[in-house]
């Protein structure tokens, strides 16, 4: 929908500078928004971020589970 593509963008938007900045710690859930944020977030070079996946108890295997790399 049109509201999860714009708080996807404004949450890019957001985590952007917060990244650059290096040295951060994140913790993504899973979901079709969060794909969507994936999506709308452009490449950056970045120095010792962490990514943690939060995975709670699923018995689906959709492949936006595993699109971070």
């Amino acid at each position: 929908s049109i509201r999860k593509l714009m708080t996807a963008k404004a949450a890019a938007q957001y985590i952007k500078p917060i990244l650059q900045k290096g040295n951060q710690k994140i913790a993504l859930s899973w979901g079709r928004t969060i794909q969507m944020f994936i999506e709308e977030f452009d490449s950056i070079n970045t120095e010792d971020n962490l990514v943690f996946p939060l995975f709670g108890a699923t018995d689906q295997e959709q492949a936006y589970f595993c699109q971070m790399s």
